[in-house]
């Protein structure tokens, strides 16, 4: 599993560092328990898109909030042109608006809600989604959807966040 992970326009910021990325880091130490080598590839190095496709991906996962969705979308595009996974997005934008999301034709499909046992199931089963609950995808008539996924149960039961596959000097730690 490969996490791309888009950096919000330094404007958007007012100059502030980037913030780590707390939700990729805690998904891909739950990934990681689960058996899954993951990597976390930073959206602002020369070439992510193909830095993504050199690790050979079953999936790449993109978190997006609303300010980082159109820098989430470029990256999506970039590894699109370089790889041949499937991208899927994450996080609060991918939730709210997943005809967005899906709007754009280099993402596959849409996490919504809680990722942790969704993306477990996608990683599972890549081709029939249509049983997965808490994913959106493209279908012939559109977006569709599958049942919605109960929260996550027991937030204790998740791993310390993988720290050590980020680098934090660039976030300004």
């Amino acid at each position: 599993v490969a996490f791309l992970l888009p950096a919000p326009r330094s404007s958007s910021l007012g100059g502030a560092p980037v913030p780590p990325p707390r939700a990729a880091a805690s998904l891909a130490a739950w990934l990681i328990q689960a058996g899954h080598d993951v990597a976390l590839i930073d959206g602002r190095e020369p070439d992510p898109g193909g830095g993504a496709a050199a690790f050979r991906p079953d999936l790449v996962l993109l978190p997006a909030a609303a300010r980082t969705w159109p820098e989430a979308a470029v990256l999506a595009r970039a590894f699109r042109a370089a790889g041949e996974a499937s991208v899927a997005v994450f996080g609060p934008h991918a939730s709210l608006f997943p005809d967005d999301v899906l709007g754009e034709s280099a993402v596959d499909c849409a996490v919504l809600g809680d990722p942790e046992e969704t993306v477990l199931q996608l990683l599972e089963q890549p081709s029939q989604w249509q049983g997965i609950d808490g994913l959106a995808w493209r279908g012939e008539g559109g977006v569709e959807r599958g049942r919605p996924r109960r929260p996550f149960p027991d937030l204790d039961a998740l791993p310390p966040a993988a720290w050590d596959l980020v680098d934090l000097d660039r976030c300004g730690l």
